[in-house]
């Protein structure tokens, strides 16, 4: 990741420091209940600058955690100035979300809107000492150098990886704009354009571009508005030579972003192997890559989890890691049966976190120095079981914990533990306890390396023992999944099945009761398949004939669509639109958030809310949904896109009527009912929520077909500590 020179950043701007104050509040933990006055409040106009806040002395721009952290600044004029808050997590400016630089990389500035006069910023979610960091846009609208995700170009092959690329527009205006971006050749033959893409920005919004690049190792990006250039700036690609490890992009089909990944190649042509290697927390996807040596018998692959800390591999990191396996496998001609799963830490984790659920995909699995659920290690929330309401927060956890699972490892040809017996970060204890739960059920391989800690490196040889260890590689380099199908025996389990679905005969289409263990068994004899069922409420069926389901035998096609009552299990047909469990944050999605400039003060908040959701995205998942206004809709719609609608009175059914029939009945609508004040939401049938995090703990969402007839309603949860959203109740039977 490439840094702003110091020189970049101005700290004054004629702003001075008038004071400094902060505020204790209830520590964070890893619950989807949180208690902060603070928040409460910013959202009822009650905030003083009085007891429990305590003065604090002015030493620069530099500050030391706290609770809260508020600055009130006073400005000599009302500027535009671009802010980066390096330490904290989010602010409060003037009232505003913006997103905050938590893991100070210092490439995050957001444009703002200093008053003349005295402004207040509150700093939260801090991460050692915070520090403002000012400096003034380049221009109305500008194309930033930084923070660019790119392919790298290879020799070897004489073309870059990848046909797109990902760059930074940002809005310095108080007003919504409509930009246009497209790259060209810096050198002939041709510098025709190349994929002319147009974006809305929300005002002094941040937002990510998808462009599609030539096959070129340098080209120029081009920032305008109809025949108008605003800038044209040069990119140049990094160059690869021979075997190096090397970065590669593509589209994400999760919200059409461009994200990369790095493969570290197998010194031979054509590897039937491919491990996917997952990383650590602040590392980088090429970096995790060039940690090893290379191969002869398999290729590399390397995730990025969206950021180098990233969402623990679990939500949309968990997406993203599967993602980018189907993109390499669908590049090359590896075995399907041959396919590894690895990483390291945090990717330790997820290698625990993937492997739980993917035993259909991985042939073996090998976490290095990995903890295995925020319960053992990250200080997870502790629920009271015998509580109803506790019982179903706790049981929206349960697809994050490995060990409800570990029956699923017993599918791997090898579980590989590896592990420093001094670990200094992730206990040694953590590999110990996944070694004896898993002893007599799975075949392990468990590695502890006397005096090894976190990271280490005991042998010349090129790549780190931490993770690039031999005999575990020597495991990866015979091992062979096992089709279930084929050896007409499946036990499937799963805890979510928006995580995976897939039992051999089809996919679970609905739980009975939502993140509970659902399994299902199968056998095949001279009469057919014979299922037995657990917590299954709807399956759709990839064949034909007939197939006994909890004792009942029905005669089936493929594609049918199976629903359990009281009477059994029963064909209900082809249709099964309702999309059971998932989420607009994981879906293909575009976001509408009313008119622009309404006089409804709710409305206007609505645009600080998505320019807020589009710059924690930004931050945390490289990424920016697609903002469309109606008339963008109409002239092109987004037929196999979700909306999400963001709105506070029901000009979502002048949006429904004034766009039409557009789309197949595939497509969902997503609403965020409420209201909204200052860019906080508040829901109608939920308690307080609002963004002090970086998104509500709780929310409630309607979903349904643009036609109107809507399939069920889901309640879901933003876990902010664990970087996670996850649904949390969802079925076609949950009333509206």
């Amino acid at each position: 990741m490439i840094l702003p020179l110091l020189a970049d950043v101005t700290p004054d701007f004629g702003l001075k420091i008038e004071a400094i104050l902060a505020r204790q509040i209830p520590p964070r933990t890893r619950s989807l209940i949180r208690v902060d006055p603070v928040e409460y409040e910013v959202i009822t106009d009650t905030l003083k600058p009085e007891k429990p806040w305590e003065s604090r002395a002015v030493d620069g721009w530099k500050v030391a955690p706290g609770g809260y952290v508020w600055y009130r600044v006073s400005s000599p004029k009302k500027q535009i100035l671009q802010l980066n808050v390096s330490g904290a997590s989010m602010a409060y400016v003037n009232g505003e979300p913006r997103v905050g630089d938590v893991y100070a990389y210092g490439t995050y500035f957001v444009p703002v809107v200093m008053e003349e006069g005295v402004n207040d910023i509150l700093l939260y979610g801090f991460r050692g000492d915070a520090m403002l960091n000012w400096r003034k846009p380049e221009a109305e609208i500008e194309l930033d150098r930084f923070d660019a995700t790119l392919p790298d170009f290879r020799t070897e092959t004489n073309s870059a990886q990848g046909y797109w690329g990902g760059f930074v527009v940002r809005n310095n205006s108080d007003r919504p704009r409509t930009v246009s971006l497209h790259s060209e050749r810096v050198l002939e033959p041709a510098k025709q354009k190349l994929g002319t893409v147009t974006r809305l920005i929300p005002p002094l919004g941040t937002i990510k571009v998808p462009v599609a690049i030539p096959n070129a190792s340098d080209f120029n990006v081009v920032l305008g508005e109809g025949e108008e250039t605003w800038a044209n700036k040069t990119f140049k690609l990094q160059v690869r030579t021979g075997g190096e490890p090397y970065r590669r992009t593509f589209m994400s089909q999760m919200d059409g972003s461009i994200q990369y990944y790095a493969i570290n190649p197998s010194s031979k042509p054509n590897p039937r192997v491919a491990v996917l290697s997952l990383h650590g927390a602040s590392v980088e996807a090429i970096g995790q890559a060039q940690a090893y040596g290379q191969k002869d018998f398999c290729d590399i692959i390397c995730p990025t989890n969206r950021r180098p800390f990233g969402f623990n591999w679990e939500g949309i990191g968990r997406r993203d890691a599967i993602e980018v396996l189907k993109d390499a496998t669908g590049k090359a001609n590896y075995d399907r049966d041959r396919i590894m799963l690895t990483g390291h830490s945090m990717g330790g984790h997820g290698a625990w976190h993937l492997g739980s659920h993917y035993p259909n995909i991985f042939a073996a699995v090998g976490p290095c120095a990995g903890w295995i659920s925020f319960d053992t290690y990250a200080g997870g929330a502790n629920y009271d079981l015998e509580n109803p309401v506790q019982k179903l927060l706790a049981r929206g956890n349960n697809s994050s914990n490995p060990l409800l699972l570990k029956e699923n490892f017993a599918l791997y040809k090898s579980v590989y533990i590896h592990h420093g017996g001094a670990d200094e970060t992730v206990p040694v204890t953590e590999a110990r306890r996944m070694r004896d739960e898993l002893n007599g059920l799975a075949k392990v391989d468990y590695n502890e390396v006397p005096g090894g800690g976190h990271w280490f490196d005991n042998d010349p040889a090129p790549g780190a023992d931490s993770v690039d260890w031999k005999p575990m590689f020597d495991v990866f380099r015979t091992a062979r999944k096992t089709d279930p199908v084929a050896a007409r025996k499946i036990d499937f389990r799963t805890m979510d099945v928006d995580i995976n679905a897939s039992f051999g005969l089809g996919n679970v289409l609905a739980q009975t009761v939502p993140f509970e263990l659902t399994r299902i068994q199968a056998s095949l004899d001279s009469k057919g398949w014979s299922v037995t069922t657990t917590n299954a409420s709807r399956l759709w069926i990839n064949r034909t004939g007939p197939i006994a389901l909890d004792g009942k035998t029905l005669i089936v096609k493929y594609g049918d669509v199976l629903t359990k009552s009281d009477d059994g299990w029963a064909i209900e047909g082809f249709d099964h639109t309702s999309r059971h469990g998932m989420t607009a944050a994981y879906s293909q999605y575009v976001l509408w958030a009313g008119p622009w400039n309404s006089p409804i003060a709710e409305e206007a908040g609505l645009w600080r809310l998505v320019r807020y959701h589009l710059e924690q995205l930004w931050y945390r998942a490289n990424a920016t949904p697609r903002l469309v206004s109606i008339e963008e809709a109409r002239r092109s719609p987004f037929n196999f896109w979700n909306y999400t609608f963001i709105d506070a009175n029901d000009d979502r059914a002048t949006f429904s009527s004034e766009l039409g029939d557009v789309g197949p009945s595939r497509r969902m609508q997503v609403i965020m009912s409420g209201y909204s004040k200052k860019g906080v939401r508040l829901m109608e049938r939920f308690p307080l929520l609002s963004p002090g995090i970086p998104y509500p703990d709780w929310f409630a969402t309607n979903i349904g077909l643009l036609q109107g007839k809507a399939k069920h309603t889901q309640a879901g949860y933003y876990a902010p500590s664990g970087n996670k959203f996850e649904t949390l109740v969802s079925s076609d039977s949950f009333p509206n």
